[in-house]
Protein backbone atom coordinates (compact mmCIF):
# COMPACT_ATOMS: atom_id res chain seq x y z
CA UNK A 1 0.00 0.00 0.00
CA UNK A 2 1.97 3.73 -1.39
CA UNK A 3 2.29 5.85 1.96
CA UNK A 4 -0.01 8.69 2.07
CA UNK A 5 0.99 11.87 1.22
CA UNK A 6 0.60 15.20 3.32
CA UNK A 7 0.00 18.71 2.55
CA UNK A 8 1.41 21.13 5.28
CA UNK A 9 2.17 24.71 5.61
CA UNK A 10 5.58 25.27 5.99
CA UNK A 11 6.66 26.78 8.99
CA UNK A 12 7.30 30.33 8.95
CA UNK A 13 11.20 30.64 9.36
CA UNK A 14 14.07 32.70 8.87
CA UNK A 15 14.42 31.54 4.66
CA UNK A 16 12.48 34.24 3.00
CA UNK A 17 12.45 31.92 -0.22
CA UNK A 18 10.23 29.13 1.69
CA UNK A 19 7.73 31.18 3.46
CA UNK A 20 4.15 30.64 2.08
CA UNK A 21 4.94 27.63 0.05
CA UNK A 22 3.53 24.28 0.59
CA UNK A 23 5.59 21.43 1.22
CA UNK A 24 4.79 17.54 0.97
CA UNK A 25 5.26 15.58 4.01
CA UNK A 26 5.28 11.50 3.66
CA UNK A 27 4.10 9.48 6.36
CA UNK A 28 4.62 5.84 6.73
CA UNK A 29 2.03 3.25 7.44
CA UNK A 30 3.58 2.32 10.56
CA UNK A 31 2.94 5.98 12.09
CA UNK A 32 -0.82 5.48 11.14
CA UNK A 33 -1.00 2.16 12.57
CA UNK A 34 0.69 3.48 15.92
CA UNK A 35 -2.04 6.52 15.93
CA UNK A 36 -4.65 4.22 15.86
CA UNK A 37 -3.74 2.22 18.43
CA UNK A 38 -3.15 5.19 20.80
CA UNK A 39 -5.30 4.85 23.93
CA UNK A 40 -5.78 0.83 23.53
CA UNK A 41 -3.36 -0.21 26.23
CA UNK A 42 -5.41 2.23 28.39
CA UNK A 43 -8.23 0.24 27.26
CA UNK A 44 -7.14 -3.00 27.88
CA UNK A 45 -5.87 -2.07 31.59
CA UNK A 46 -9.31 -0.25 32.20
CA UNK A 47 -10.90 -3.51 31.48
CA UNK A 48 -8.08 -6.12 33.26
CA UNK A 49 -8.20 -3.87 36.21
CA UNK A 50 -11.33 -5.04 38.11
CA UNK A 51 -10.00 -9.13 37.22
CA UNK A 52 -6.85 -7.95 39.39
CA UNK A 53 -8.71 -6.89 42.19
CA UNK A 54 -10.88 -9.16 42.48
CA UNK A 55 -8.23 -11.72 42.60
CA UNK A 56 -5.96 -9.77 44.97
CA UNK A 57 -9.54 -9.69 47.07
CA UNK A 58 -10.32 -13.21 46.98
CA UNK A 59 -6.31 -14.17 47.56
CA UNK A 60 -6.50 -12.13 50.85
CA UNK A 61 -10.17 -13.25 51.98
CA UNK A 62 -8.66 -16.95 51.23
CA UNK A 63 -5.57 -16.09 53.84
CA UNK A 64 -7.65 -14.42 56.34
CA UNK A 65 -10.17 -17.88 56.28
CA UNK A 66 -6.32 -19.55 57.39
CA UNK A 67 -5.95 -17.49 59.93
CA UNK A 68 -9.46 -17.93 61.22
CA UNK A 69 -9.09 -21.80 61.12
CA UNK A 70 -5.58 -21.48 62.97
CA UNK A 71 -7.16 -19.73 65.48
CA UNK A 72 -10.34 -22.16 65.96
CA UNK A 73 -7.95 -24.96 66.56
CA UNK A 74 -6.21 -23.39 68.99
CA UNK A 75 -9.14 -22.59 70.91
CA UNK A 76 -10.11 -26.45 70.65
CA UNK A 77 -6.77 -27.37 71.72
CA UNK A 78 -7.08 -24.85 74.79
CA UNK A 79 -10.62 -26.31 75.83
CA UNK A 80 -9.97 -29.50 75.48
CA UNK A 81 -6.68 -28.78 77.83
CA UNK A 82 -8.42 -27.49 80.20
CA UNK A 83 -11.27 -30.30 80.70
CA UNK A 84 -8.30 -33.00 80.36
CA UNK A 85 -7.34 -31.49 83.56
CA UNK A 86 -10.46 -31.89 85.79
CA UNK A 87 -11.26 -28.46 85.18
CA UNK A 88 -15.55 -27.33 84.79
CA UNK A 89 -16.59 -26.76 81.20
CA UNK A 90 -17.14 -23.16 81.98
CA UNK A 91 -13.79 -22.75 81.99
CA UNK A 92 -13.29 -24.64 78.83
CA UNK A 93 -15.72 -22.78 77.19
CA UNK A 94 -13.90 -19.46 78.55
CA UNK A 95 -10.70 -20.66 77.47
CA UNK A 96 -11.83 -21.30 73.68
CA UNK A 97 -13.86 -18.24 73.48
CA UNK A 98 -10.23 -16.10 74.89
CA UNK A 99 -8.27 -17.63 71.66
CA UNK A 100 -11.37 -17.96 68.92
CA UNK A 101 -13.17 -15.02 69.44
CA UNK A 102 -16.73 -14.68 71.39
CA UNK A 103 -18.38 -15.97 68.14
CA UNK A 104 -18.25 -19.38 68.01
CA UNK A 105 -19.95 -22.23 69.66
CA UNK A 106 -18.61 -24.85 71.72
CA UNK A 107 -19.52 -28.62 72.38
CA UNK A 108 -18.06 -30.56 74.64
CA UNK A 109 -18.23 -34.34 74.74
CA UNK A 110 -16.72 -37.24 77.50
CA UNK A 111 -15.47 -40.21 75.48
CA UNK A 112 -14.32 -42.70 78.38
CA UNK A 113 -11.63 -41.07 79.71
CA UNK A 114 -11.03 -38.84 76.69
CA UNK A 115 -12.38 -35.15 76.53
CA UNK A 116 -13.37 -34.18 72.93
CA UNK A 117 -14.40 -30.75 72.41
CA UNK A 118 -15.47 -29.21 68.86
CA UNK A 119 -15.92 -25.81 68.05
CA UNK A 120 -17.91 -24.00 64.85
CA UNK A 121 -18.58 -20.75 63.49
CA UNK A 122 -20.07 -19.02 60.02
CA UNK A 123 -17.18 -17.40 58.33
CA UNK A 124 -17.60 -14.63 55.41
CA UNK A 125 -15.64 -15.73 52.17
CA UNK A 126 -14.80 -12.26 50.77
CA UNK A 127 -15.94 -10.06 53.21
CA UNK A 128 -17.94 -7.81 51.08
CA UNK A 129 -20.35 -10.74 49.61
CA UNK A 130 -23.04 -12.49 51.65
CA UNK A 131 -20.82 -15.84 51.21
CA UNK A 132 -20.58 -17.81 53.91
CA UNK A 133 -18.86 -21.30 55.35
CA UNK A 134 -18.59 -23.29 58.58
CA UNK A 135 -15.20 -24.04 60.14
CA UNK A 136 -14.99 -26.58 62.20
CA UNK A 137 -12.20 -27.30 64.69
CA UNK A 138 -12.06 -30.93 67.16
CA UNK A 139 -9.91 -31.34 69.73
CA UNK A 140 -9.16 -34.26 72.04
CA UNK A 141 -7.49 -34.97 75.07
CA UNK A 142 -6.72 -37.29 77.87
CA UNK A 143 -7.72 -37.01 80.74
CA UNK A 144 -5.64 -36.92 83.83
CA UNK A 145 -5.79 -39.07 86.83
CA UNK A 146 -5.21 -37.43 89.69
CA UNK A 147 -1.74 -38.38 91.32
CA UNK A 148 -2.32 -41.17 94.55
CA UNK A 149 -1.81 -39.55 97.50
CA UNK A 150 0.38 -41.05 100.07
CA UNK A 151 -1.75 -42.35 103.27
CA UNK A 152 -1.58 -39.96 105.82
CA UNK A 153 1.64 -40.11 108.69
CA UNK A 154 4.16 -40.57 105.67
CA UNK A 155 5.60 -38.19 103.02
CA UNK A 156 5.66 -38.90 99.90
CA UNK A 157 9.60 -38.71 99.62
CA UNK A 158 9.25 -41.40 102.14
CA UNK A 159 11.22 -41.80 105.50
CA UNK A 160 15.19 -41.37 106.19
CA UNK A 161 15.59 -43.03 109.50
Amino acid sequence: MPAEEQIVAAPEGPAPSVRGQQRRVRRSPLADERRAEDGGVSAEFAAALPAVVLVLGLLLSLGMHAAAQVSLEGGARAAARELARGESESSAVEAAQRISGESIHVATASEGEYARVTLTRQVRLLGLVEISAEQTAAAVARVEQPAPRPPSGRSAQGDRS
